[in-house]
């Protein structure tokens, strides 16, 4: 039994059960189950014998797949019937080894997400949030497993996480997860899925008070300003006094840049909108004004705006050169 106190680095005497998932925390972070899975089996084994014999009794704690029917456990792709770990008052046996309930969980999550079964998707990232509870393990941590679980299937997370599940991260200090959803969302065009992430923001803004949840309402702003520009000023004043004082700057530039362009073209289908942001931005609509489809959208804009609009002094600000004469010269060419 000593060898789980030295797997642990603790002293077995004097150790208790807050030292004991203290050293395990500490130790998932330098064997994670997906790059070091013999070290992290050997640290969990070591765990669980060590909060066996300050319990006075055999290991008993339960899967969190104890709850779900046989049959079930097999559609989530977790394999029946395997050994258990035996732990007796003279010692722990390492050998035949079962999967920790963490891994379970991480199988699991794995074989749903190959399936795309959305249901199954829900039900695996529930057993995977227990099992990463009872290891102990942070925010960061799970983040780190859930993106490398999902890995190119990110989509389909986004698809199906809630904002609160979201929240719950940022609230405890981890922001990436919530980061590259935003990024998946908008890739995907999915702004109202935005605009609602922004609202729970604004609603919970108060328990993201320090600087990686300040910079997150910052990024989340910056993707809103040009379709809700009002909703993005209001989420940057928010975030603002608690941004780290080397990135205000820069971060709110950024906002108001995203702000000015969403401003001058309120009022304006989203189609239409969607158009512009991708011409400044140089995209594949950024072409001599011949096709028809480009021309369509410069009339609308001609028509309803005119050409004193204000807005065309914002438009110069942020496209290339090139591309802002090739707009002057087809104004010219059309409408004199």
């Amino acid at each position: 039994m000593s060898d789980a106190w030295q797997v642990l680095g603790l002293d077995g005497a004097t150790a208790t059960e807050r030292d004991v998932k203290s050293a395990y925390a500490r130790l998932l972070r330098q064997h994670r189950p997906d790059q070091d899975p013999e070290g992290f089996q050997k640290v969990r084994q070591a765990y669980e014998a060590a909060l066996a014999i300050l319990a006075g009794k055999e290991s008993s704690s339960p899967s969190p797949l104890a709850s779900i029917p046989i049959e079930r456990q097999h559609s989530l792709g977790v394999g029946i019937g395997a050994p258990q770990i035996r732990i007796s008052p003279g010692g722990w046996s390492p050998s035949p080894q079962p999967p920790s309930h963490l891994e379970e969980a991480i199988i699991a999550l794995r074989a749903s997400i190959a399936s795309r079964v959305r249901q199954r998707v829900r039900e695996s990232l529930g057993l995977f949030d227990k099992a990463a509870a009872e290891a102990g393990l942070g925010m960061a941590e799970r983040s780190g497993q859930l993106l490398g679980a999902f890995g190119k299937d990110l989509k389909l997370l986004a698809e199906i996480c809630t904002d609160d599940w979201l929240l719950q991260h940022a609230t405890e200090g981890d922001t990436a997860l919530s980061q590259a959803i935003l990024g998946t969302w908008k890739s995907s065009g999915e702004i109202k899925r935005i605009q609602d992430f922004a609202l729970a923001l604004q609603r919970k803004g108060r328990h993201l008070s320090d600087a990686s949840g300040a910079t997150l309402m910052m990024q989340v702003a910056c993707v809103l300003g040009r379709w809700q520009p009002k909703m993005a000023v209001d989420l940057a004043h928010k975030a603002f006094p608690h941004l780290p004082p080397d990135q205000r700057d820069a971060l709110n530039q950024s906002v108001d840049n995203e702000v000015a362009l969403g401003q001058i073209f309120e009022g304006f289908p989203d189609e239409h909108r969607t158009f512009w942001f991708r011409w400044i931005e140089g995209g594949s609509q950024s072409s001599n004004w011949r096709d028809s489809y480009s021309r369509q959208m410069l009339h609308a804009l001609m028509t309803q705006r005119g050409r004193s609009w204000p807005g065309f002094n914002v438009l110069q600000r942020f496209m290339a050169p090139q591309a802002w004469q090739d707009l002057v010269s087809a104004i010219k060419m059309y409408y004199g």
